[in-house]
């Protein structure tokens, strides 16, 4: 009687893990919807979040069907559901944590300058200037290639306060094939171009953005924009 009370409650937990699986694999694809990256990437604590998620249920759910199919061939594993439940809780949560350190280490070793994406470092570097106006900031020098040769407004300002509108870019220094437009930044150089990217925002439109550029010493004092509110000016430096 105690040894089928003891399969009973491994049963339940079993099931209680099972429909919390299917709910974390339902909340990591939402998650990866509403935070979908720019550039291929997305803020590193987000991203372990939904891997671990992700990871640990997809592993579960994965073991629990490929231990009930041995189950019909192996008669002790059908009825001893507390070596199943350990196989697929220790093999999930080993999953997972491995999962976690291959992403851990390939973020850090994007961390070299010489793989930062010019689309996730210049987002970055627009949401922080926002909150930072009249001053100029650069990134880490990042590389354009053929394949990774243009960035737009549209797609840093997604997921932020403002419009594509409020974001224009710039060549002051006018670097060898860059060409700027109000909305986009095109490379169209055929071998690598490694760069620093720099921005400028201003509150107060136009005239405080040309202001602004005028007291950092940027050789652009005339800007083609209408707008009297946010903003920004994004361009190139020799890295």
């Amino acid at each position: 009687m105690i040894q089928e009370k003891s399969q009973e409650e491994y049963d339940t937990q079993n099931k209680t893990w099972l429909i919390l699986s299917f709910a974390g694999v339902i909340i990591a694809a939402i998650l990866s919807i509403l935070f979908a990256p720019i550039g291929g990437r997305m803020n590193l604590f987000l991203l372990l979040l939904i891997a671990g998620i992700f990871g640990f249920s997809s592993a579960y759910i994965v073991l629990s069907a490929i231990l009930d199919i041995l189950s019909l061939f192996i008669k002790k594993l059908k009825t001893d559901y507390y070596t199943k439940f350990t196989i697929k809780m220790v093999i999930g949560s080993a999953a997972t944590i491995i999962l976690l350190i291959i992403l851990i280490i390939g973020n850090f070793a994007n961390l070299d300058g010489r793989s930062l994406s010019p689309i996730i470092s210049t987002k970055q570097l627009l949401s922080d200037q926002i909150n930072n106006p009249g001053a100029e900031s650069c990134t880490d020098p990042v590389t354009f290639t053929k394949k990774v040769s243009q960035i737009s407004a549209e797609e840093l300002t997604r997921n932020t306060r403002l419009n594509y509108e409020q974001v224009i870019f710039a060549n002051p220094d006018d670097i060898l094939n860059f060409y700027a437009s109000n909305y986009s930044l095109k490379y169209t150089g055929t071998t690598n171009k490694k760069v620093i990217m720099c921005a400028i925002c201003s509150g107060n439109g136009k005239t405080g953005l040309e202001r602004a550029l005028q007291k950092n010493g940027v050789n652009l004092t005339t800007i083609s924009s209408t707008i009297e509110e946010t903003l920004c000016v994004i361009y190139p430096k020799k890295g």
